[in-house]
């Protein structure tokens, strides 16, 4: 009995430390996207590549993110969606049903 408690205890803490590994990658890949963004030029903005890019996977990503229960990264996937309404707004139209 004490050997399948230890056993179960051993699950019950690598499956925490694999949901913070996952978090906290979740977030670094989230603040590099954010910095990729803000510091994107004239080049990377009228980038048909890059524009393609957003709206195949980064918008599929950030629907995704957005039912999330974890505080920081709600709050990152809300940084970078006014980041691509201020830097996009024109190429993402169709996507962010922006006037």
């Amino acid at each position: 009995m004490f050997q399948h408690k230890a056993v179960n205890e051993e699950r019950n803490v690598s499956n925490v430390l694999f949901r913070d590994a996952e978090v906290h990658s979740k977030m670094l890949s989230l603040h590099l996207l954010k910095i990729v963004i803000e510091n994107a030029g004239p080049v990377f903005k009228s980038s048909t590549i890059f524009t393609t890019g957003i709206q195949k996977y980064l918008c599929a990503a950030m629907l995704e993110n957005s039912g999330t229960l974890v505080p920081e990264i709600f709050k990152l996937n809300v940084d970078i969606f006014l980041l691509l309404l201020t830097h996009f707004r024109n190429r993402l139209k169709s996507e962010v049903e922006v006037g």
